[in-house]
């Protein structure tokens, strides 16, 4: 009897479904297996400052914070002090060195970040003790700082160095992240109005999230913790998002709530399909495929709305229908279409290429030719290329004449390097020379190229290093100048 009982144990034993992580715990925009720093694309050896400072983070955002930062006009904000801007950049500036085999990097980010949830940085305005209350937060400032300029950026940089240096995430990282997350996205989705437009309505979103760019930025944070933290079904749960925009998105292609933003419209639905595509990218790398969702409707996927957009810019008066509502736009008309930024709100067009290549979008894309009225505002408004009002604008010469610029990602999508890095063709650019000669052995001489000279010098060392066991230096090293 107690044989045939263990038995039956050990076959329930075998039979007891073991709950799965994630397919890549720990990586958010990197897959570090078919990583190589070597074939890095040229961005991640971008402008990197070695000293590897720092940026300065707030304890808290108070009241007296946000007014010795921000740059009001009456009660709003219309801008910010310049460090703010910069911080995210220094802080993905020290991750693309960590990412390339930098280690002080690295360390430089963990010690940091482990340092910020240690002493309970980054807590939300009117903080006084936890659990915050989102009914404290009056207003979106703190919570867009936190998402976009400090916790979102180092959150991505924390998983890229955790990686590159074989650590685990701290104990606390979890306890800290949602005392933050959790009153913040309550904010968003119990205080704001968007659920009173009629679209939203029909999905019954009252207090939940709604397609919209700032709920987009906050699930990508949320998605790169839940990374750290390999819980696999919050995971799958978050890409809720992406779903709910395509499910919302009009007979046209219009993301409703973007659209819906004046003069800003067609800039906010350029930048929401950057977030969305960055949304792709890191379901990707867990085993999520978002791009292949079926649903109801043949129009309901992200192609689609890229073709709305396209069709928008080139002719501007498809999307005042929905533009004319002037949410959050300000007091600029809504047919005075805002294209100050451009072309950073196209540089998707780079991976969308080389993800989609034979897409129809990617042949209109390039035959893009702009709506002149985009011309016709004023130059606070308009795209530099406008150098009169009557100018006809070609996306097909920003791709010739401006590429360095439009190969820049905005921060709705990222860094270009965490894209292409193996799977998606890099663009390599080898500026380093290094010559290894042996001591031993006259005769050998090795000469290589390389993206940085670190890397350089070890892809040479290893060359003489496998013909010979000792005696292997480097002879010549340097940068190569322009045009060699």
């Amino acid at each position: 009897m107690k044989k045939f009982l263990l038995i039956i144990f050990l076959f329930l034993s075998f039979n007891i479904p073991i709950a799965k992580g994630l397919e890549n715990p720990g990586d958010v925009m990197i897959d570090f297996e078919s990583f190589s720093a070597e074939n890095c694309d040229f961005q991640c050896f971008d402008k990197l400052d070695k000293n590897y400072n720092w940026p300065k983070f707030p304890e808290i955002f108070s009241s007296e914070w946000l007014d010795e930062n921000l740059l009001r006009q009456g009660k709003k904000y219309f801008d910010m002090k310049d460090w703010i801007y910069e911080t995210p950049k220094i802080i993905n500036a020290i991750s693309r060195a960590c990412l390339i085999g930098e280690t002080e990097a690295c360390n430089v980010i963990i010690t940091n970040t482990e340092k910020i949830i240690k002493d309970d940085f980054l807590k939300p305005t009117d903080w006084s003790s936890w659990p915050h209350d989102y009914k404290k937060i009056k207003s979106s400032e703190a919570v867009f700082l936190f998402e976009k300029y400090f916790a979102g950026p180092m959150i991505e940089a924390y998983a890229i160095a955790l990686k590159a240096e074989n650590k685990s995430v701290h104990p606390d990282f979890k306890e800290w992240f949602y005392r933050r997350y959790e009153p913040n996205l309550k904010y968003y989705t119990h205080t704001q109005k968007n659920w009173k437009y009629e679209r939203i309505k029909k999905f019954n979103l009252f207090k939940k999230k709604v397609p919209q760019n700032h709920l987009i930025e906050i699930t990508n944070m949320h998605l790169a913790a839940l990374s750290l933290l390999n819980d696999k079904d919050a995971f799958e749960k978050e890409l809720e998002l992406w779903d709910l925009y395509l499910i919302t998105m009009t007979k046209k292609g219009a993301l409703p709530l973007e659209a819906q933003r004046g003069a800003h419209a067609i800039g906010y639905t350029a930048k929401s399909i950057m977030g969305l595509m960055k949304m792709a990218h890191i379901a990707e790398i867990q085993g999520f495929n978002l791009w292949d969702r079926k649903y109801e409707k043949e129009y309901q996927n992200l192609h689609y709305a890229i073709e709305f957009l396209i069709n928008t810019l080139a002719n501007n008066k498809l999307i005042w229908i929905y533009a004319k509502t002037n949410d959050s736009a300000g007091k600029t008309k809504y047919k005075k279409t805002y294209s100050k930024n451009f072309p950073t709100e196209l540089s998707f067009y780079y991976f969308y290429k080389e993800k989609f290549p034979d897409h129809p979008n990617i042949t209109k894309l390039e035959n893009l030719i702009f709506d002149k009225r985009m011309c016709k505002v004023s130059a606070k408004q308009r795209m530099k290329y406008c150098t009169s009002d009557n100018d006809e604008i070609k996306f097909k010469d920003i791709i010739k004449n401006d590429s360095k610029n439009l190969k820049k990602h905005n921060s709705f999508m990222g860094e270009r390097c965490f894209y292409f890095t193996g799977k998606y063709k890099p663009e390599i650019r080898n500026n380093f020379v290094v010559v290894i000669k042996n001591k031993k052995d006259e005769k050998y001489l090795f000469k290589t190229k390389g993206p940085s000279k670190k890397i350089t010098i070890k892809k040479g060392m290893k060359d003489c290093e496998s013909k010979h066991s000792e005696g292997c230096y480097v002879h010549y090293s340097s940068r190569i100048a322009f045009g060699s």
